[in-house]
Formats: structure tokens, C-alpha cells, sequence
């Protein structure tokens, strides 16, 4: 089948998911008030990747002559890598990086999930050719995923107890694994053709023991469930981000649920080794680097007007703070070159990844740059934010409109759409999700910054310091020379 139009997509989801929004149960997500646009939203970007002008960016042809989404592709060049961050920039500068699960995000997941699978051979030789297979398929037939991780709402015990296992492998059969239980956080899933539900977060209960549990399956699956959450508060006449997009966040209910064996691509006990994903990770966060370069150039944008039309731009402090988000834009591009151009190649695999030292980094620089923005960003516009009025408003207001909401440079009615779209991203409920998403991509800053100190190799470090600690305590004696191994 290879790439699909827009329409095509939507077709698609004409199928029997059970989505649970607003209390009840949507009859069709392509035409429900408050999803149907996200749907549309998700058709633009098939229809974008097969347009004349952007075919050869966004997709490539396999060995056997297939025309394929661009995020599928393995990367056996450097080369390649690039071409794959291409195309996920030009998906990104449409929606300005507020699309964080956009299709290519799993799509180059699952390319890895299929380069790493000669790595899964390892563990079990069966694992390795359904994983394998899995992504062979989501290639072909150009399938749009979200991924379940985690438990929605976890209990932590008291020592030395467990707590009770948010997923439940209720029994195996010859046709494969019944699962039971709860799972979050499936962002996109009422606009999604399949789940993929990564192993780790909470260990599934097999036989009153943890398993490691991995599988895919179609979001219109029997036993099912999605739970959405509460949706966005939104002016429709004025919004320009969250009248567009809300991608929704969903929890997964399987209620005995069957998981055929061909779809289960990880189903070992929690203490087994899980070989390749750190490889699978850095792939996803070259995917949020490149978009977060997007948003923080939007958000840029969006100060550097704000100012411009407060004239407060011609302030000292304005301009440090402008310099600043400059500083942190040009930091995200400095770690998008590095991630490639110090690739890892892989030699079972012979696949380049993302280097993932670098990508783990930036992912928590970009985790931690996106709330100071929204900071910067309310300050520059201070109380203008909430005295802005409705754009339609001031056709009441004649002559007046102008006198009080105009810009430096702007009529009243640019200047109005401005600042509804500043609030729209800093201050709405909307943008309040969007804030809590960049903060939580990958789990908590604070942890993900302890896990780097604690796999960090600190010999070479330690080592530099003892070298001056051990040499002579004379002034004019000359630096010690280092080892070389």
C-alpha cells in the first residue's frame, strides 16, 4: 500500500474504537465537535507528505520499489539520519511544534523497534522476527500510532510492598496473551489506527511474577477502552492553536483484552536484559529535539512581537531576556547537529542512532527551557495578557479601538490577535497542557538528571583532579602530563 492521502487516513478510522469523551461514547471522531479537527489536523500531515512538492522529503522507496513515510526509515548512513530530521523539521514548522505525537513521532520508532529486533533475537529468536515484522507492516500500510507506557495513577507502597499491577496478563492461549488492566498515557488515541504498549513503566503480573510485556494492537480492538480526558475550554472564534489542536490524552482500558502471539514483540521476566533501547530512546528524542527547535523558534517569535509592540523592547533587561531564548534556540540547534554528525553506529544492526548521550541531554534541556519560556513570555506581556479583549469586540468600540488596543506598529486588531495568542499558548488551558506535556515527555527532569550522574563513567574526571593533587606543591614547576592508555 505504501504512503496515504489525508483521505485515505480518515477512512480509516471508521471502524469500532470505543472512545469515551465528554462522558460518553463518540459515534465518529472525524466528525465529533471538539476531536474532529485534530482529525483534520493528522489528514493534513498525509496529505502534506505526498504532496508533488514535499514527496521526495517526507517519503522514500524501499528495496522493493514501495513509496514509504520518511520516520520509517533505517538509518544505515549518516546521511539518512539527516534526511529523517529533515523531514521531521517540515512537519514541525506547520504546526509550529505543538504537535508533539504527530504520526512520524512512532513511525521512527518503529523503525528502530525493527532495526533493534536482530538485538530482541537474543533474548528470544521469536520475539526478534515479530518485532521485525511489526514494523515491516506499520511501513506498509503507513498506520498511525499512539503508545500506552504507564499506569495512570500509581501508589507508591510502603516497604517492602509491592503495589498492585496496573496491567494484568490474565492467562496465556494458543492464540496469545489476555490482558486486563489500565495504561496512560496514549496521546492521539482517538486518532490513531493502532497501540503500541512499551514495556517498562509498570511491570505486568504474569503468574504472580513481573513481566516485561510489549505488544501492539488496533485501537479498535475487542476489550478496549480509551477514557479521555477533560477537553480544552476554547473560543473558536479567537483561538488560533487549540481551535486546531487538541491531541488528546487517553487512559487504555483492556477488560480481557487478546493480544494475538504475532503482536507480541516482548513478553519476558522483569530481571531479563532489554538489549537495543537505548538505541529505541534516542530515536524518539531526536524526534522531540527537532521539534522543540520549531517551538522555541515560535515562542521566540512570539516574545521578540510582544515586545516589539509594547516597546519594551528598548529595555535592557527585555533584550537579555530576548538574548536569552536566542541562546537556548541556538543550544537546541547545537544539539541537533551533534546527535547526528556523533552518531553511534551499531554493528549487529549496521544502523546509525542518534548519539544517545546527546539526545538524552537535550531532551532535558528542552524539558527544562520550555517553562522558562512560558515565563519570559507572561512577563514581557504582564497585564496586557488578561485585558485583552475578544477580536470581534472591538467592532463596537469605533474610534476608541485604536486609541487603547494598538500597537507600535500594529492596528488594534493585529494587536489584539497577538496577545490572544500569547495567552492562548501561555496562559489557557490549552497551553497549561502543552507546558505539563514538554515538562513530563520523558518522566521527571530531576530523575532523568540523576540517572546521567549515576551511568556516568567519572574515571577520566576524577582522574584529572588527582593528577594535580598528586603533583608537587611548587610554584614553578610545570603541569604534570597524563597518562596515555
Amino acid at each position: 500500500m505504501g504512503v496515504r492521502n489525508g483521505a485515505q487516513y480518515l477512512d480509516s478510522l471508521k471502524d469500532d474504537r470505543l472512545i469515551i469523551y465528554d462522558g460518553r461514547p463518540v459515534g465518529s471522531v472525524a466528525d465529533e465537535p471538539g476531536l474532529r479537527n485534530t482529525a483534520k489536523v493528522v489528514a493534513q500531515f498525509y496529505d502534506f507528505q505526498t504532496s508533488a512538492e514535499n514527496l521526495d522529503s517526507m517519503t522514500y522507496c524501499t528495496a522493493d520499489g514501495e513509496r514509504v513515510g520518511m520516520a520509517f526509515k533505517e538509518a544505515r548512513t549518516k546521511d539518512a539520519l539527516r534526511q529523517r530530521a529533515v523531514a521531521y523539521g517540515l512537519w514541525a514548522e506547520v504546526t509550529c511544534g505543538f504537535m508533539g505525537r504527530s504520526p512520524d513521532y512512532m513511525n521512527s520508532f518503529l523503525s528502530t523497534l525493527g532495526s533493534v529486533s536482530v538485538l530482541l533475537s537474543d533474548v528470544d529468536p521469536q520475539l526478534g522476527e515479530r518485532a521485525r515484522n511489526i514494523y515491516l507492516e506499520a511501513r506498509s500500510r503507513d498506520l498511525c500510532y499512539t503508545h500506552t507506557f504507564a499506569e495512570p495513577f500509581k501508589v507508591l507502597p510502603a516497604p517492602p510492598h509491592e503495589p498492585a499491577p496496573a496491567c494484568i496478563v490474565v492467562r496465556e492461549t494458543d492464540d496469545g496473551l489476555v490482558i486486563r488492566g489500565a495504561r496512560a498515557l496514549a496521546t492521539l488515541a482517538p486518532f490513531a489506527n493502532m497501540n503500541f504498549d512499551l514495556p517498562g513503566g509498570a511491570a505486568c503480573r504474569h503468574n504472580d511474577i513481573p513481566y516485561l510485556c510489549g505488544f501492539v494492537t488496533p485501537v479498535a480492538a475487542p476489550g478496549l477502552r480509551w477514557i479521555c480526558r477533560d477537553k480544552h475550554d476554547v473560543n473558536h472564534t479567537d483561538s488560533r492553536l487549540a481551535a486546531r489542536l487538541d491531541e488528546m490524552d487517553c487512559v487504555a482500558i483492556f477488560d480481557d483484552c487478546l493480544i494475538p502471539w504475532s503482536s507480541v514483540y516482548m513478553f519476558v521476566p522483569l530481571s531479563a536484559a532489554l538489549p537495543g533501547f537505548d538505541y529505541v530512546m534516542s530515536v524518539l528524542q531526536h524526534h522531540v529535539l527537532i521539534r522543540s527547535i520549531a517551538k522555541t523558534r515560535f515562542v521566540l517569535g512570539l516574545a521578540h512581537l510582544i515586545a516589539e509592540s509594547s516597546r519594551v523592547n528598548q529595555f535592557i533587561n527585555v533584550q537579555e531576556r530576548l538574548g536569552e531564548m536566542v541562546c537556548w534556540l541556538r543550544t537546541l540547534e547545537a544539539f541537533a547537529v551533534a546527535a547526528v554528525e556523533d552518531a553511534v553506529f551499531e554493528e549487529r544492526s549496521q544502523i546509525f542512532y542518534p548519539n544517545p548521550r546527546t539526545t538524552e541531554v537535550a531532551g532535558i534541556w528542552a524539558a527544562q527551557l520550555y517553562p522558562r519560556m512560558i515565563s519570559h513570555l507572561l512577563d514581557l506581556g504582564g497585564s496586557r495578557h488578561v485585558s485583552t479583549t475578544q477580536e470581534r469586540t472591538l467592532d463596537l468600540l469605533g474610534d476608541l479601538a485604536e486609541q487603547h488596543f494598538r500597537g507600535d506598529s500594529t492596528d488594534a486588531k493585529e494587536n489584539i490577535a497577538l496577545f490572544r495568542l500569547a495567552w492562548e499558548v501561555a496562559g489557557s488551558t490549552w497551553g497549561a497542557r502543552q507546558d505539563l506535556y514538554e515538562r513530563f515527555h520523558f518522566g521527571d527532569a530531576t530523575l532523568r538528571k540523576v540517572g546521567g550522574y549515576l551511568r556516568f563513567d567519572r574515571s577520566q574526571a576524577v582522574e584529572m583532579v588527582r593528577r594535580i593533587l598528586s603533583s608537587p606543591l611548587q610554584s614553578d614547576a610545570i603541569f604534570p602530563v597524563p597518562k596515555r592508555n
